[in-house]
């Protein structure tokens, strides 16, 4: 992700993103870090990606200030699981929700095999 380039040169006044952004149509699958629910798995559709953030379009809501776990499947079949967290959630539609989300960290395979609370108090 480090070495994604923006293919414009155009920033508006309202862009407040630090790195150059990549729009892409893609599913991915998002996992809320919540201690308050169980654990569930989304699909979701990306619309743009950078080194430091993430737009999805999603069907449900998520809380500005939450945790979510994005899973990219690379090439190789290996899973890469990046942590965010939702900077903002606007209604698009009234079955959409557009969502920006700024890069954490990168959680391991050992993160994710611990005992979750890690993800949880991220």
């Amino acid at each position: 992700m480090g070495s994604l380039r923006s293919f414009s040169k155009w920033t508006g006044q309202n862009d407040k993103r630090r790195s150059p952004r990549v729009g892409l149509r893609m599913t991915v699958t998002i996992i809320p870090c919540s201690s308050a629910l169980p654990v569930q798995q989304h699909t979701v559709r990306v619309r743009d990606l950078s080194a430091d953030g993430i737009g999805l379009t999603h069907s449900q809501p998520v809380a500005a200030g939450s945790y979510f776990i994005v899973a990219f499947r690379r090439s190789c079949g290996e899973v890469l699981s990046i942590l965010y967290r939702v900077t903002h959630c606007q209604r698009m539609t009234s079955r959409s929700y557009a969502i920006g989300g700024v890069f954490d960290r990168v959680i391991s395979a050992a993160d994710l095999c611990a005992n979750g609370e890690s993800t949880r108090s991220a």
